[in-house]
């Protein structure tokens, strides 16, 4: 009976799309060199982002809803495509606000789909201006894939 528990736990935990989201974050912490957080969300209808994991000093964002309009996030999921911000000092496509207080300075927001839809986003960021390369965004855009089979 124990080794049965411990089959269906083991199952669960390998099927469990928020386990598997912390996991993405957690790698995307450990593969991409420049990164200092990361958060994954997901959306709310068109208007919002719902944060429901993240890694490094934004991990504990988990639970943030911001809206989707005037974010990287936002702008990501709309466009379906991933966006790279070298210095949001002077990028009008980010939320200055989270940006302040947070201090990134570097951004890449990749959409997270499902049957053609952006319905997330995985977004890494970095305190540091050009943080971030052509290479760490296809990389990035390989695990966002790996969420969206799910």
């Amino acid at each position: 009976m124990r080794e049965r528990v411990q089959l269906h736990e083991a199952i669960s935990r390998v099927v469990d799309p928020m386990d598997t989201m912390q996991r993405v974050a957690n790698e995307a912490m450990s593969a991409i060199e420049a990164a200092q957080g990361v958060v994954v969300g997901l959306a709310v209808g068109d208007t919002n982002v719902h944060f429901v994991c993240g890694a490094g000093y934004l991990e504990g964002q988990a639970g943030s809803v911001i809206a989707r309009e005037g974010s990287l996030s936002g702008l990501a999921m709309s466009e379906g495509v991933a966006l790279r911000c070298d210095d949001a000092t002077g990028d009008p496509r980010v939320n200055k606000v989270l940006s302040d207080a947070y201090g990134i300075m570097s951004s890449v927001a990749v959409p997270l789909r499902r049957g053609g839809q952006a319905v997330g986003v995985l977004n890494v960021n970095s305190k540091r201006r050009c943080a971030f390369d052509d290479e760490d965004v296809r990389v990035l855009t390989r695990l966002a894939g790996f969420v969206t089979v799910l």
